[in-house]
């Protein structure tokens, strides 16, 4: 498979959202991890990554350190299955 396409591939199967879903979304998964309890985060736009990922989170309110890595972790999941709207971000 020709690099390109398997960039396109992984930009189009994501669903486009604007600013404030994307964060409302990444936010109300957080809030279903127990140890990420105190957590928030924000969302950073950018150009897309090798995975054609165009957005990452900035933590704005913190909890636990212990639990940093989980945050982290619930993100991996909704970077793979949404992107900015470009024209929203």
């Amino acid at each position: 498979m020709r690099e390109s396409y398997a960039f396109w591939k992984a930009t189009r199967a994501r669903k486009l959202v604007d600013y404030k879903q994307l964060k409302a979304i990444a936010n109300e998964e957080i809030a279903r991890i127990p140890e990420c309890a105190g957590y928030e985060v924000g969302i950073v736009a950018h150009l897309p990554d090798e995975t054609g990922c165009n957005w990452d989170i900035k933590v704005t309110r913190k909890g636990d350190k212990r639990a940093a890595p989980r945050v982290r972790e619930a993100m991996l999941p909704l970077r793979a299955a949404y992107n900015l709207r470009a024209d929203r971000a």
